[in-house]
């Protein structure tokens, strides 16, 4: 009986990941009829600029790196679902709640960052780059580099908006406190601005604009482990 219930699951597993993996290839797929206008809205964010490129290959493979970052983003709902699938039936009803908020949570959180990092870093690095051009120097600038550029900044910043739940979570499993979180305020200011100064390109915008949210988003964390703490106890 308990061969056959790894069986199983291990079925099951097989199962959700095809799935995830048909639904992302298909997702890079359409995206790749669309690079294109894609890499004119990409563009767009990095503000007055003209993208090139040096090989003739890098044109058609950078529009099929575009394509699956942005089939990442389109089937990532799809694929948090499989994994939801896959996980749900071995929990209780209190725990499946927990879960489902956990996930819509983490994926709010992340495409909050994203958007940040689009939306309000990016313009600013890419201000700051250009300003180093003058005469006899001119900005030019990669499709391929432009493009990596784009996508590790939007990781980071995605990755990085999770602070609030990775928090929730320490705290749940007793490694943080919500009091240990307010004496160790200055600590933690000091190593927000480290791993912005790390995160970011090298202008003290940009790390300015990954610091701020940092900030809120740790005081944000102290009034969510406070909750959390408060529950667990009660529940004792």
């Amino acid at each position: 009986m308990e061969k056959s219930t790894i069986i199983e699951h291990l079925k099951d597993l097989r199962k959700r990941l095809l799935w995830a993996i048909v639904a992302y290839l298909a997702s890079a797929g359409i995206s790749f009829a669309f690079a294109s206008r894609i890499r004119d809205i990409l563009r767009s964010f990095g503000g007055d600029i003209e993208l090139v490129y040096i090989s003739p290959s890098e044109a058609l493979l950078t529009d099929i790196k575009v394509s699956l970052l942005a089939g990442f983003f389109v089937a990532l709902p799809f694929i948090l679902y499989q994994i939801w699938m896959f996980v749900a039936p071995g929990l209780h009803r209190q725990e499946k709640k927990y879960l489902v908020l956990l996930v819509f949570a983490s994926l709010v959180l992340f495409l909050t960052g994203a958007s940040f990092a689009f939306g309000v870093v990016l313009p600013f690095a890419m201000a700051f780059f250009q300003s180093f051009a003058g005469p006899g120097l001119v900005a030019m600038f990669t499709y391929d580099r432009y493009i990596q550029f784009v996508g590790t900044l939007t990781i980071i910043f995605g990755l990085v908006f999770q602070l609030p739940l990775i928090m929730v979570f320490l705290a749940y499993v007793g490694v943080v406190s919500p009091e240990g979180l307010r004496r160790q305020r200055k600590l933690a200011l000091l190593l927000v601005f480290t791993v912005a100064a790390l995160l970011t390109p090298p202008d003290p915008t940009s790390q300015i604009l990954m610091a701020v949210p940092l900030i809120v988003l740790y005081e944000i964390s102290i009034i969510l482990t406070q909750i959390v703490v408060k529950r667990k106890r009660r529940a004792k």
